[in-house]
């Protein structure tokens, strides 16, 4: 469960940095009873009126694997794709 805290951990910070970073609105939440972490990233920060993308992760905080995964998606957004003359962006 060590591990898995770490994780956790570092799934909240990057959470924190790209809320600060980007123009995304992000939401974490931890609830105990089921012992689920959940976070949601919307492209739009305007939330009562969101027309943007929104992306939400519920996982258990015991699925090691689970939050790798989780974190590994938020690293990809950490780095957005820059535009590129030759692809013509």
């Amino acid at each position: 469960m060590e591990e898995n805290l770490k994780i956790i951990q570092e799934i909240l910070i990057l959470t924190i940095k790209l809320d600060q970073s980007q123009n995304l609105a992000i939401e974490a939440e931890y609830h105990s009873a089921s012992s689920k972490l959940t976070i949601s990233v919307c492209s739009d920060r305007n939330t009562t009126f969101n027309d943007g993308l929104t992306r939400k992760w519920w996982v258990s905080v015991k699925n090691k694997e689970l939050l790798e995964t989780v974190l590994k998606e938020l690293k990809s957004l950490e780095n957005p794709i820059e535009d590129d003359d030759f692809l013509g962006n």
